[in-house]
């Protein structure tokens, strides 16, 4: 190796070889280039790959700004912050070479997941050879696969038909790291919430700001995604160390979801709209394996497009009327996306909640670029969810958190929290959906009228290649949605080995294709990004759905601009409206009381001590001033007992009503009497709606951050 170069510090990015935060992770991903004159890349230490090279001491300063350790049920990892990374060079004058190889590739157990092999030198980055299925990733042999003796798919001949070049490197791969994010709610655990979207019995959404998040992050695989259209492996390496960070005190905005108001408006939806069911069906029965999983693991994009592939090549070879019948792995696949049942099988419907929220998270937050000019990376997400795989620790609820990638923040997320407080401001919850919607309405339109054109212009070209395109794009037309164009590709490899074309037919697929809608229920256009996304791009076509974005956006307006309904889904037993408010409170409860009780001042600080939720207490002066001396004693001790609950004074009469966070409030005949539970719960009222909540409380001396 002729000479190094050292990236400065990662955390300051004063100079331009310096990043921090999320941006160093996308900037400084191993295995991509930095430069190509020469040609500069971090190559590290790989979980299952061998190199002769001790790279752990050559990639990375020894001395590091942080570093913790990730334990998971299959693996443990060290993460690292270190204080500088060194790229390696390769000169064409150099023939300097590091290879890595699979430490049991002549066992042919070990050959399931690629890549088995690859060299790094000047001559397999500049004029290199690749396998088709990502099992060679790079090499400088012309003449043959260096794991041609021991690959299960090797052809035969001199030369195995799955090996291409010569190709520059950066012409052969996109490469994507694999962050894995964590978020921790602030120690306090306070957010200061902003909004509401009513469900039925609890709040659909909540929206909430907080200062003072903790973000972890780390690179934990490094994907390959082929540019050549004719290769469709995605080989990936697992880092044997993670390169990482952990920031406190970062500014988020969360969106949190109620379990059974989700699962009903989904339910819904899907149930409405035969369309749309059958969407998030097909992307369900594609990617999640019912053999082996009962949680949304990552990678299942692999299977799927195969499954998916499979299926429309049946279709194409059943189209051109060959002998053999080949149609079964189609009619198979529609019936399989016919018989899932969303009201009874639960992961369906979980994995229709991922998809929801994974959507919406890509949705929302290029709003957030496009309205306040924030860099892409200055605003990043995290997902939650009980039955999703991928975040860093378990999780028990369902959310999104966007955060700042910066200690401190950029004040991007607080224009967001005074934009939606401003009364003057033409900002509000539902301004952004209804841009979101109004946005993805367009698209959808857009999408239908190119698939309805595309079968006219591809009966233009008059070719084979044409007409199997079209076939392809058929296929699935009875249950009305279309595959992916990249298994349609992949069903005409099948037919005929794209491999084996000339470029110029390569190029005249290629133009074929450009009449193929690129939208499969979403796209990079409208909800999908390949730029920052928590999953690779082989598993995003099948977590998006811009049609459940679209129908999901219009129900939560429909929601917002009826803030007020009828309790009459509460229980109609006192005691089960507290406890239920309780539940659904995540911050604070105030609860005005027109007289005090004791048993339910007492029954009150239970409930606020076993969910850790503030309960504050509102009352008249001449209801306290009627307590006799028994009764004044036992509220202060009642209150000495546990700060989480506290009691005030106003002058005047006051309505009785229970307020949860300051934005869903529950009014009309709350008896706040312990010998009178019984209520009838269609009298009352349940509003979200945080403008009008608050002006209603401070207009009666209430503040609700504060008393």
């Amino acid at each position: 190796m002729s000479d190094d170069q050292t990236t400065d510090d990662l955390d300051t990015a004063s100079e331009s070889s310096n990043r921090s935060g999320m941006q160093a992770l996308y900037s400084f991903t191993p295995f991509s280039l930095q430069n190509t004159s020469p040609y500069e890349l971090l190559l590290t230490p790989v979980s299952y790959l061998r190199t002769d090279r001790w790279l752990k001491s050559e990639y990375r300063s020894q001395s590091v700004r942080d570093s913790y350790k990730v334990t998971k049920e299959t693996f443990e990892k060290d993460v690292v912050h270190p204080h500088s990374l060194r790229t390696k060079t390769f000169r064409e004058e150099d023939d300097a070479s590091i290879e890595f190889k699979h430490h049991k590739y002549k066992q042919r157990s070990a050959w399931q997941y690629p890549p088995m092999y690859a060299e790094f030198s000047y001559e397999a980055l500049n004029s290199g050879y690749s396998c088709q299925l990502g099992w060679v990733l790079t090499s400088s042999n012309k003449q043959e696969c260096p794991m041609r003796q021991h690959c299960p798919d090797f052809t035969g001949g001199s030369r195995c038909d799955h090996y291409e070049g010569p190709f520059q490197y950066e012409r052969l791969f996109k490469i994507y790291p694999g962050i894995v994010r964590g978020y921790q709610d602030p120690t306090s655990g306070n957010y200061d919430y902003v909004t509401s979207i009513r469900g039925d019995a609890e709040s659909l959404a909540k929206l909430s700001f907080t200062t003072a998040g903790q973000v972890n992050a780390y690179i934990n695989e490094i994907t390959f995604d082929y540019k050549p259209s004719y290769m469709f492996g995605s080989p990936s390496l697992y880092t044997q160390e993670g390169i990482g960070f952990r920031m406190e005190n970062v500014n988020a905005v969360q969106l949190s979801f109620g379990d059974e108001s989700l699962h009903d408006m989904l339910l819904d939806l899907l149930e409405e709209n035969e369309a749309l069911r059958n969407w998030i069906a097909l992307k369900y029965h594609l990617y999640v394996d019912l053999d082996y999983v009962d949680t949304i693991k990552p990678k299942g994009g692999f299977d799927a497009f195969e499954e998916l592939r499979d299926a429309v090549e049946a279709g194409i070879r059943g189209g051109e009327d060959e002998e053999r019948d080949e149609d079964t792995d189609l009619d198979a696949l529609i019936e399989a996306v016919e018989t899932v049942d969303f009201e009874t099988d639960e992961l369906a419907m979980e994995f229709a909640e991922i998809t929801f929220i994974h959507t919406i998270a890509h949705a929302l937050r290029d709003w957030l670029v496009n309205t306040y000019g924030c860099d892409h990376d200055h605003i990043e997400y995290y997902l939650e969810h009980p039955e999703l795989e991928l975040q860093d620790i378990p999780a028990d609820s369902k959310r999104i958190v966007f955060f700042e990638s910066a200690i401190g923040g950029f004040g991007y997320l607080d224009s967001l929290k005074r934009d939606l407080r401003d009364e003057d401001s033409e900002t509000s919850f539902e301004s952004i959906l209804d841009s979101v919607h109004s946005f993805l309405d367009e698209h959808r339109s857009q999408v239908h009228e190119s698939k309805s054109k595309a079968t006219n212009k591809l009966a233009q070209y008059d070719t084979d290649d044409a007409e199997r395109v079209g076939t392809g794009l058929e296929t699935l037309e009875d249950i009305n949605i279309f595959p992916h164009p990249k298994a349609i590709r992949q069903g005409i490899h099948q037919v005929n080995d794209l491999g084996n074309r000339s470029e110029r037919e390569r190029a005249l697929l290629d133009d074929i294709f450009q009449h193929v809608p690129i939208c499969w229920d979403g796209c990079t256009f409208c909800v999908d990004d390949d730029e920052d996304c928590s999953f690779l791009p082989f598993d995003r076509p099948f977590l998006i759905s811009r049609d459940l974005a679209y129908r999901g956006t219009e129900y939560l307006l429909e929601k917002i601009r009826e803030p007020e309904t009828s309790g009459k889904s509460l229980p109609n037993d006192f005691y089960g409206i507290l406890y239920d408010a309780f539940l659904e409170a995540e911050s604070t409860v105030i609860l005005v009381v027109p007289k005090i009780d004791l048993q339910v001042l007492e029954d009150v600080a239970k409930f606020a001590q076993d969910s850790r939720v503030q309960a504050r207490f509102v009352t008249t002066e001449d209801a306290f001033e009627t307590l006799d001396e028994y009764e004044t004693s036992r509220v202060e001790d009642i209150l000495a007992d546990t700060s989480l609950v506290s009691l005030s004074k106003r002058s005047g009469p006051l309505d009785p009503q229970i307020v949860m966070d300051g934005i869903v409030s529950i009014t009309g005949d709350l008896p706040f009497n312990y010998d009178r539970t019984s209520v009838d719960s269609s009298d009352l009222t349940i509003r979200h709606d945080h403008q009008e909540i608050t002006e209603e409380l401070e207009g009666i001396g209430i503040s609700v951050n504060n008393d």
